[in-house]
């Protein structure tokens, strides 16, 4: 694929290159057009490089002849902290938001060569900007947080083989963006049409304002804030913008700006086949900062390149080779930046009664020196004076230059992780009451409350499935998540644990390999200079010449990079897997889900998915984003929790929804929430484990990019130049003797591994906890069990699963390090059959000696009542809305009335002729009929259970009862009425049988095969309410097979003591779906393994 001055002769081929990302689609074509003339291309790049060299020249020899100056302005100027007024009245402010007003109107009024791609000449994107709201907080892109993704297929014309799905983001204003017209008859005369769908908007008349009115905040957001009116930010920013050469901030230019393949909020001239990279020349030439175009793509130099081959080889390593389109992005970000620096210099130094513009003789070069020192001291304590908080440090990073070494901050964060990680362990196995804890922390997080809806147009409907949740009351339910909340809270302790001990030990040691290799390694100018030679820094590694001269050292950094990555995907992976923010109080009724929220897998004791890492993603869905939401109609107060949730979903919980931004970016948002906010308010949507894990997963990103910045490692490890072997074998490498390896134990399989007696003991103490059961066991006593447990997670699980690692486990000092963080060996306490409980606290301070018996904290007491409480008025409202469904419609009531009246005149007419006879009436037939003219009491309703039951309930109404035909009065008197009505039979116990109703008893007909029914027609849900009928619950095990437990049956438990708990298997796919050919023979054979045959339920019942 050629590209020259046309884009390969006919724009076809560009053509379905730009198609394929929706560009010209769903997107407006990038400035100047679907095939813009790379000679225009050139002359625009040369016109704005050499225009933001020509304003960095200036600003350069303002700051290094008066920068003391300057500095010593800007720290009187202040505004006092916090004082709104006071910002609006001071100096500094005034000369902020005046100074964006010469920088916007520079900006646009261009260069002819810049201008020819910065104004529309059909329908594609302009590139003009207007004034950024100075005074709002620097929260983008999350103000523009997209409502929904719909799923458009590949384009099948497409001659390039690419068939990769596009996702089209639709944001909730009104500038989204469609045209179908042909490209083939571009330039098109006018916009497209407007359009007005039910769920979104495109192509209202103010799009284009719309975009330029943000178009700053995207392009340059660390000064498009109020951010620079701190000092410290400021003054880095003069500093080091002013002093550095402007190629240095390149690829961090890059880095800053909101592109991407799925956001159109910024594109750039697509010239296909060349990458861009800026020379550097000496100083005092105009052309000092020049583009460079090369024949390439991504990270493939032109064959016919020649020697050049490994300079853009190192270029690309570097991160310093661009596409077209980003390096054009990139230089109108520098433009933007050094106007806008340049106009509030300019500014300042007339406030100063200096003239910037006026020439000057520079200042001898030790005095040069001087002005520098000063400056760079000054800079450096304020850095250091505003970085006790880690905010304060992530926040300035946008206004200094790339950094040449790791900055010592990480060490200190990660050395407070690790001892954070150290002490929660121990309190973990040493403290029974923080134990559990943490599992009722985790049970408040968990996905169950998310539960199982049957209507996504109702997604209010029951959670009538949320059977780990709903049926906590349940024993045998809330001891299966018990399983399950263990299982979250020790692999979560534990790879935290090892987690920070690793990355912090693969850092020091790459840190001190990079020392070793390379002489120059953490150098920085420390001296007054025209700022050029500082690209090289830092030391290279990645390129292919560098990798076969320190291969180890490249190894040893791709380790730590991939050991980062994988670390923070735990992190992600409690949202996108977890959803423990979708199950959090504060948020779980912003979500819903259509049929199972979490995978169940096939086990005897646990069937709730088990694994982290390679579990599925959760499968529910965001209320915020459907159109019924009505959003518009939220109380104010009710905005941040909604805001924090939906940072979270759209980029962190759902892979596919980040639009704008990354992950790093979410974290660093949400961080800064938690750390900004008022405590009070902040807590009641963040709680203690999502402030965590937003907290870990900020560091490790944080982490990341600073590492990225300064050795591009992604691609070697990422995207289509690696696949999952690759980045498994440098992850083996980063985890090899000082943790365990987190995906062997990613499952945490300890179920049948430890002893059940160990496990039940702690489940005695978590019921006692929460008032389930009287108290019986001392803390004294569970202190003991759970030595004993943690003794058999070490001796049954960690220890044979690590062995199972091979070359890459836990070496002898990393599992010693985890046995003294728990207190315990695997030698210890070894299991026996007949053991019995043990007082930890009497056994430590020996025997013979007094100490007392603790009993249990009671702040956990009023949880089985609470539960029980809550059943209850599930079931009162399953009742209420049962009745108003069974009730007759008024249909059916008018027709009752009418034919109970017409019996009852012929009951009448009937008694009257007996009378006339002279025989005696019969019990039966002097029975008064029931008052057809009463009412019955209005029903209850509560929409909330009618969507979900109502389906589920079709079976329970009975067919209308036919109009009583009226048979003409004959002529003869008629014979006397003999007949007389049947007692309800009785059952064994001489009790009058229960009434099974038609539908129910056509159910267990089928299933039981009675009259040739074996192969009717029956579905699960129709089988559930048969076994309902008989007195029996579904209550939760998930997966295929599901238990009925006896609640309310009609015999009693002597009559059939093994059929108190029923296991049936479950059909896969809807529930209301028939069941394959035989399976209802199936279900009613197992019935009859329990002794619940059909002959024995008409002892008991009789059919309605």
């Amino acid at each position: 694929m050629e590209v020259d001055e046309k884009p390969d002769g006919p724009l076809s081929t560009l053509r379905d290159l730009m198609c394929s990302w929706g560009w010209g689609l769903v997107i407006r074509q990038p400035p100047g057009g679907p095939s813009p003339l790379l000679k225009d291309y050139e002359k625009a790049m040369e016109a704005m490089a050499s225009d933001v060299y020509r304003i960095w020249d200036q600003i350069q020899n303002v700051v290094r002849n008066h920068e003391d100056a300057i500095q010593e302005w800007v720290i009187n100027s202040q505004p006092p902290v916090g004082d709104g007024e006071g910002r609006k009245s001071s100096r500094l402010w005034a000369i902020l938001e005046s100074s964006w007003q010469q920088t916007v109107s520079s900006f646009n009024n261009c260069h002819p060569d810049i201008s020819m791609f910065m104004e529309a000449k059909s329908a594609e994107s302009d590139f003009r900007i207007s004034v950024p709201e100075l005074a709002a907080a620097r929260k983008f892109p999350f103000t523009f947080i997209n409502q929904y993704f719909l799923r458009a297929g590949a384009d099948p014309t497409s001659p390039l083989g690419m068939d990769r799905q596009r996702y089209i983001v639709i944001y909730r204003h009104g500038a989204n963006f469609a045209d179908d017209r042909d490209v083939e008859d571009w330039p098109f005369v006018g916009e497209p049409e407007k359009i007005v769908a039910p769920t979104f908007v495109c192509n209202t008349e103010n799009a284009r304002e719309f975009f330029r009115q943000h178009r700053a905040s995207f392009l340059v957001p660390h000064i498009a804030s109020h951010d620079l009116l701190q000092a410290v930010h400021l003054l880095s920013f003069i500093h080091y913008r002013g002093r550095y050469h402007p190629s240095v901030f390149a690829k961090m230019d890059n880095d800053l700006t909101f592109v991407g393949r799925r956001t159109h909020y910024l594109t750039g001239p697509m010239i296909a086949n060349r990458m861009v990279s800026f020379d550097i020349s000496g100083p005092g030439s105009a052309k000092s900062y020049r583009p460079r175009l090369w024949r390439g793509w991504g990270g493939q130099p032109d064959a016919s390149s020649g020697a050049a081959v490994e300079e853009y080889d190192d270029l690309y390593h570097r991160g310093q080779l661009f596409g077209t389109s980003e390096a054009w992005i990139m230089l109108q970000c520098q433009r933007a930046t050094y106007l806008y620096l340049w106009n509030v210099l300019a500014s300042i130094c007339s406030e100063i009664k200096l003239d910037p513009t006026a020439p000057a003789t520079p200042k001898p070069p030790h005095e040069r020196n001087q002005v520098f020192a000063v400056a760079r001291n000054k800079v450096e304590e304020l850095q250091k004076r505003n970085l006790g908080r880690w905010l304060a440090f992530t926040r300035q990073s946008p206004f200094l230059p790339p950094p040449t070494q790791i900055s010592p901050r990480f060490f200190r964060e990660l050395e407070c992780k690790m001892d954070i990680a150290e002490q929660h362990v121990q309190e973990l196995f040493s403290d029974p009451g923080y134990f559990f804890d943490c599992i009722h922390e985790l049970r408040d997080h968990h996905w169950g409350h998310i539960g199982m809806k049957n209507d996504g147009r109702n997604p209010d409907s029951a959670d009538q499935y949320a059977i780990y949740t709903e049926q906590y009351t349940n024993e045998h339910t809330r001891h299966v998540l018990y399983f399950d909340l263990i299982r979250g809270v020790l692999r979560r302790s534990i790879f935290e644990f090892y987690m920070w001990t690793c990355i912090h030990g693969r850092l020091r040691e790459f840190e001190n390999m990079m020392i070793e290799t390379f002489e120059d390694y953490g150098e920085k100018q420390d001296s007054d200079t025209d700022g050029t030679g500082i690209l090289q820094q830092p030391p290279l590694l990645l390129s292919e010449k560098k990798r076969r001269q320190h291969a180890k050292v490249a190894g040893k950094y791709l380790s730590l990079v991939m050991l980062i990555r994988y670390h923070a995907l735990f992190f992600v992976n409690e949202f996108r897997k977890k959803g423990i923010h979708a199950g959090a109080p504060a948020m779980r009724d912003l979500t819903y889900s259509i049929g199972h929220v979490q995978e169940e897998i096939q086990d005897g004791v646990c069937n709730i998915q088990k694994k982290h890492y390679g579990a599925p993603n959760l499968n529910h869905h965001s209320k915020i984003k459907k159109p019924w939401f009505r959003l518009d109609q939220t109380a104010p107060e009710d905005h941040f929790r909604l805001f924090v949730f939906e940072a979270i979903e759209s980029f962190i919980a759902n892979p596919m929804d980040c639009t704008n931004c990354g992950i790093k970016e979410a974290a660093s948002y949400l961080q800064e929430i938690a750390q900004t906010m008022d405590m009070e308010r902040a807590g009641r949507v963040l709680t203690g484990l999502l402030d965590n894990t937003i907290d870990g997963l900020d560091l490790l990103c944080t982490l990341a990019d600073h590492l990225e910045t300064m050795w591009s490692a992604m691609d070697r490890i990422g995207g289509v130049a690696a696949d999952e072997s690759l980045r498994r074998i440098y992850f083996d490498l980063g985890s090899q003797d000082l943790s365990i390896h987190f995906l062997d134990f990613d499952a945490f399989d300890f179920d049948e591994r430890i002893p059940m007696k160990r496990f039940k003991r702690l489940f005695l103490f978590f019921d006692e906890l929460q008032g389930f059961k009287p108290e019986s066991v001392s803390l004294g006593h569970a202190r003991g069990d759970l030595k004993r447990f943690g003794a058999s997670l070490l001796c049954k699980l960690i220890y044979p699963l690590n062995n199972k690692s091979g070359d890459y486990k836990a070496n002898e000092e990393a599992i010693a390090r985890l046995e003294r963080a728990m207190g315990v060996s695997g030698a210890e306490y070894p299991y026996g059959e007949r053991e019995s409980p043990f007082n930890l606290d009497q056994e430590e301070v020996g025997r013979g000696a007094a100490t007392p018996l603790l009993s249990q904290p009671r702040s956990y007491r009023n949880i089985a009542a609470h539960e029980r409480d809550l059943a209850r008025d599930r079931q009162q409202r399953r009742d209420a809305l049962l009745e108003e469904l069974l009730e007759p419609s008024k249909v059916d009531k008018a027709r009752e009335k009418k034919r109970l009246k017409k019996l009852a005149r012929r009951r009448d007419k009937a008694k009257q002729r007996t009378k006339d006879s002279g025989h005696p009436l019969g019990e039966d037939e002097d029975v008064d009929m029931p008052d057809a003219e009463k009412d019955d009491a209005p029903a209850q309703n509560d929409s909330r259970w009618e969507e979900s039951l109502h389906s589920m309930l079709k079976q329970f109404q009975l067919p209308p009862v036919p109009e009583t035909r009226i048979l003409p009065e004959p002529q003869a008197a008629a014979p006397p009425f003999t007949g007389s009505l049947q007692p309800t039979p009785k059952a064994p116990d001489g009790r009058r049988k229960n009434i099974i109703k038609k539908r129910e008893w056509a159910t267990l007909e089928a299933i039981y095969g009675i009259h040739g029914s074996a192969n009717a027609a029956v579905s699960y849900a129709q089988v559930r309410a048969a076994m309902g009928a008989l007195g029996y619950e579904e209550v939760g095990r998930g997966g295929s097979h599901m238990s009925y437990v006896r609640q309310d049956g009609r015999w009693p438990h002597a009559a059939l003591p093994r059929g108190e708990n029923i296991q049936l298997a479950r059909t896969h796919g809807r529930e209301r779906a028939a069941a394959a050919k035989g399976k209802a023979r199936d279900w009613g054979r197992r019935l009859c393994e329990r002794g619940l045959t059909f002959d024995f339920i008409k002892q008991w019942y009789v059919k309605g």
